[in-house]
């Protein structure tokens, strides 16, 4: 397959495109900064090219039309404050990417796979699968404007989508190399007591994922939902707690709720302290889909020393 990827110079894109070319596709990965993409996405094969998902004018391509379009591309939630006016800003800015992305999708008659996030609300010990409705807590309702574009399109049969749920994404790169650095300098911190659950998922699991929808596209009805996630949903503690461990820097202690809140903004600190227990049988059941990292013990451990083998690379 010829792969449209949009938000391809990401972490879960950068993570995409050599398994990709693995097996045997091909990718084309479009950047507001070409020039500035990451040199081992060309290094995998990818075909580079300038384009905005927010400018749909810039989004024309020479050559064959791609077979499929995958939508990686999102606004950063974390790494600032979260007040009223920057979410209506992203709110503005997700609608329009998905807005964009489904309209080109439809442009080039070609199935698009996107991109959701586990925003299924859980108590106790249930556990939700892809027949839950959404429920977006905090700053994940920037999406809300998603929901009813997606619900338009598939009920319009145009264009074919899947939509993938990924948990939190972790691995050696993208947003999670700072809470590693936190980490180290014994400043990590835990918000509340700790004790929600959260899914997580490695970033080659996840592009495996991705992948795996990809092809099986020809096999998937139009709106098929899948949850990308770990074996096992461990709560905050325990996830904070074993990345100290492995990194032998003090374990984090609980961040003082007034403060965490005029740091990240309340939003945020929903988003964080969110209970979600979710169950991947789907995705391996129909897509085939095996877990490199069945817990977040392999996949720590594994993203640990990743980075300290790129760290003793010679820049």
């Amino acid at each position: 397959m010829r792969v449209l990827v949009l938000g391809g110079t990401g972490f879960v894109g950068s993570a995409l495109v050599p398994l990709l070319r693995e097996r045997g596709h091909e990718a084309l990965v479009v950047s507001r900064r070409p020039q500035e993409a990451p040199p081992a996405l060309a290094a995998a094969g990818a075909r580079i090219v300038g384009g905005d998902l927010l400018v749909p004018a810039s989004l024309a391509f020479e050559g064959p039309a791609p077979d499929a379009v995958v939508l990686l591309a999102a606004p950063r939630l974390f790494g600032q404050r979260m007040g009223a006016r920057r979410f209506a800003r992203l709110q503005g800015e997700i609608t329009a990417m998905y807005t964009n992305a489904l309209d080109l999708a439809r442009r080039l008659d070609r199935p698009i796979v996107i991109t959701g996030g586990t925003a299924f609300r859980t108590t106790g010990d249930e556990v939700a699968d892809e027949t839950w409705p959404l429920v977006r807590v905090g700053a994940a309702r920037i999406g809300d404007g998603v929901d009813p574009l997606v619900a338009r399109a598939v009920a319009a049969g145009a264009p074919k989508l899947v939509w993938l749920f990924p948990g939190q994404i972790y691995g050696a790169g993208g947003m999670f190399l700072q809470m590693v650095g936190m980490a180290r300098k014994g400043r990590g911190a835990i918000f509340g007591d700790g004790s929600n659950r959260i899914p997580r998922v490695h970033v080659q699991d996840c592009a495996a994922a991705y992948l795996a929808a990809l092809e099986h596209l020809g096999d998937l009805a139009t709106g098929e939902r899948f949850i990308v996630a770990d074996d096992l949903a461990c709560t905050s503690r325990e996830f904070a707690d074993h990345l100290a461990d492995l990194l032998r820097a003090p374990r984090p202690k609980p961040a003082p709720e007034l403060i965490v809140k005029l740091l990240l903004g309340k939003l945020l600190v929903e988003t964080i302290t969110m209970n979600c227990r979710v169950s991947n049988a789907k995705a391996k059941r129909v897509l085939g889909w095996a877990l490199r990292f069945p817990t977040y013990r392999e996949g720590l451990a594994a993203t640990v020393e990743e980075i300290a083998r790129l760290e003793r690379s010679p820049r």
